[in-house]
């Protein structure tokens, strides 16, 4: 990923950017009900953590967590954000942790820039019998866009295709459901807009923040969603949040 995006998706979450604080939501809410038997000492790993938002949030909810990246600058804003000690630079297809070491792994808007088989393979390795992980990532091929391109995306998901790779890195899913559903006509819009203007040489901001009263508007719809999803979840949006279990576990 292009390293000014970091930055700006830094910034834009402490503005409270809608997306990006509706997707913490989501994730709060389902970790908070699969994994409210966890105790203080059970072991996190967010593989791929970014610029640790998600990192953050799971502190302060209580986990015990840690987090992996392999860019510079991704840690940079992790160690100034008070993360310090709790990040540490790895390669993902290679852990430097031993077998089973962690309770549960997190894993947000990662796979699709990687060989998602290997990279699920060896969070498997450092989870124990009991591990899980919930990941997040981008919904429907169909759906590539230019956006995909700027992040370095390799791929999109739907449930189907997520649930295969899972199963064949030894995981066996519990609660999946789509998300930014509410906003899924105005996001196709976008997308086939923003395929248009790339015809045409044009760039389309997918990270320009949206006026105040509307960011508003959308966080809240965003929050709505997360309640939903928690309980029964979506059958449709642009994005995947996923539960899952070693395939072995009791």
């Amino acid at each position: 990923m292009d390293l000014d995006i970091y930055e700006k998706t830094y910034n834009l979450y402490k503005k409270g950017h809608w997306f990006l604080k509706g997707r913490s939501r989501i994730i709060r809410n389902v970790l908070g009900r699969a994994l409210e038997n966890y105790s203080p000492t059970s072991l996190f790993l967010d593989v791929g953590c970014s610029t640790g938002i998600a990192t953050n949030d799971l502190l302060m909810m209580g986990f015990n967590i840690f987090g992996i990246d392999n860019e510079d600058k991704a840690l940079e804003f992790c160690r100034n954000t008070g993360l310090n000690g709790r990040v540490v630079k790895a390669d993902i297809y290679n852990l430097p942790f031993l077998a089973e070491s962690f309770d549960c792994a997190t894993a947000f808007d990662v796979i699709e820039h990687l060989d998602d088989l290997v990279a699920l393979k060896e969070i498997r390795r450092i989870l124990r019998p009991s591990g899980k992980i919930i990941l997040t990532c981008p919904a429907y091929d169909w759906l590539w866009s230019k956006k995909d391109i700027l992040y370095h995306h390799k791929r999109r998901y739907n449930i189907s295709t997520l649930k295969k790779v899972l199963k064949r890195s030894g995981f066996t899913l519990e609660k999946c459901s789509y998300f930014n559903s509410f906003l899924f006509p105005l996001f196709i819009i976008a997308v086939f807009l923003d395929k248009y203007l790339s015809r045409l040489n044009s760039k389309f901001d997918f990270l320009r923040p949206a006026p105040p009263f509307i960011n508003v508007v959308l966080t809240k719809v965003m929050f709505l969603e997360a309640f939903i999803v928690e309980r029964c979840g979506l059958p449709f949006g642009s994005s995947l949040v996923c539960l899952a279990k070693l395939t072995d576990a009791a």
